[in-house]
């Protein structure tokens, strides 16, 4: 009688003990609900329009469509080009119809950019220290810190189409108005080249010999840094032009046309492809 009991009571606890082991176990697998997240957009000093809204709620890791600029935001006298992370335009850009992976609550701020009209006229130093470029309307700004920052050197002043430069940059020829003008002075100051062309320019590594045409017209060619310029070929379309570094194998292109090289400087010219 009484082994019996042992054995029943024994049996008891043993049941008792596994049924506090699966209930510990089946209250820690409860998890809390997963978190949702917003996207607002802020217009960043915008002067008229309206910001998008966003009136989703996203789970974390869900990818969203950025929104474009709906409501027509603008800002005076600049530009909208999308969207960034911070406002100061310094964090993450976000394009229209870009997407993001949104991980916490995210406000885009609407980005605004001058757009000063950059043309084709774009230089560079072989260091990348010296920059100096050209709007359409003109202007000419240059860079000695790798582009950080820029000094305008030039007023309107007509269409800028081209720029070349020796290799140590002392000398820079720009083309447009007509005409080509020359810096000696990283493009501080400039001055025009007598008869010499309006559109396509080319140097040689010293700054020596320059070749280029205006649009349409003859191919120009200088032996002396643009001081004299002789009339080459016939008078074309010439769109582009460029040149080996000792300023004797040319080639340019004749839009719509061929394309001619030369290999004494530019004094004859043969049509190749």
């Amino acid at each position: 009688m009484n082994i019996t009991r042992l054995f029943l009571m024994a049996s008891m606890l043993t049941v008792t003990a596994c049924s506090k082991s699966d209930s510990s176990t089946a209250s820690g697998s409860n998890t809390a609900a997963s978190s949702t997240f917003t996207v607002t957009y802020n217009g960043n000093g915008n002067t008229g329009g309206t910001v998008p809204t966003d009136g989703t709620t996203y789970a974390s890791g869900a990818t969203v469509t950025v929104a474009g600029n709906t409501g027509t935001l603008v800002k005076t006298s600049l530009t909208f080009c999308g969207w960034n992370s911070q406002a100061d335009g310094l964090g993450v850009y976000y394009p229209i119809a870009g997407t993001l992976n949104i991980s916490a609550n995210t406000t885009l701020y609407a980005l605004w950019l001058t757009d000063r009209g950059w043309g084709q006229a774009l230089v560079i130093s072989a260091d990348g220290t010296k920059i100096i470029a050209a709007t359409s309307p003109g202007n000419i700004y240059n860079s000695t810190d790798s582009g950080a920052t820029w000094t305008q050197r030039t007023t309107a002043g007509g269409s800028r189409y081209l720029a070349t430069a020796s290799a140590d940059f002392s000398r820079v020829v720009m083309t447009g108005g007509g005409t080509a003008s020359v810096s000696l002075d990283n493009g501080a100051t400039w001055n025009p080249l007598a008869g010499s062309p309006g559109y396509t320019i080319v140097s040689s590594s010293d700054g020596v010999k320059l070749a280029g045409s205006s649009f349409p017209g003859q191919i120009l060619t200088s032996p002396d840094s643009g001081t004299n310029w002789t009339p080459r070929d016939s008078s074309r379309n010439w769109n582009r032009i460029a040149g080996s570094s000792d300023g004797v194998k040319l080639v340019a292109v004749v839009s719509p046309g061929q394309i001619y090289t030369s290999s004494d400087s530019g004094v004859t010219w043969t049509p190749r492809f």
